[in-house]
């Protein structure tokens, strides 16, 4: 609820500048590649000005690393869907103290290529390689009926007394 009501609030913002104002189900866009591989979100936000266009992303929790990678996601894509092809997209995270905004330009060649290597991974028939810890099995969905290798707790890390320092 927080989150929809924060959308609306800075787009009503956004409509007072005149400017066009897509929302969530607007911007939706879905692309599959060569690899099958799909690629599919819809944005909270974007303003068309011209041939010159901002993604929004609204955040109401804590700032992380991936909500960049998420927004980049999204100016990636929206330039391949009919409404904003071959449009120029920068991109704003708002969030509710600060707004971080990243260039057109941050869509450069190895962002690409990280990206259409990821996109590539998770469609290969071979398994990624496992390297489970604590953190990372804490987001994980599998079960340890599904993972036997799965971590519920770090062990302990063993310290060993060594007289060189």
């Amino acid at each position: 609820m927080n989150h929809a009501a924060r959308i609306g609030e800075v787009g009503a913002a956004l409509e007072t500048r005149s400017q066009t104002v897509l929302t969530e189900r607007q911007c939706h866009f879905s692309l599959r590649g060569e690899s099958g591989a799909m690629l599919a979100g819809r944005p909270d936000l974007v303003t068309i000005d011209d041939d010159q266009g901002v993604v929004y992303d609204i955040k109401t929790g804590q700032p992380s690393i991936a909500d960049h990678a998420q927004l980049m996601i999204y100016m990636y894509a929206l330039p391949h869907v009919d409404r904003f092809r071959d449009m120029e997209l920068n991109g704003r995270i708002v969030y509710r103290d600060h707004d971080i905004d990243i260039p057109a330009t941050a869509i450069d060649n190895s962002f690409r290529g990280n990206l259409f290597s990821l996109l590539r991974r998770v469609v290969s028939p071979d398994p990624p390689r496992q390297a489970p810890s604590q953190l990372e099995c804490a987001f994980c969905d599998l079960t340890p009926a599904d993972c036997p290798q799965r971590i519920a707790f770090e062990p302990e890390i063993e310290t060993t007394d060594v007289p060189d320092f």
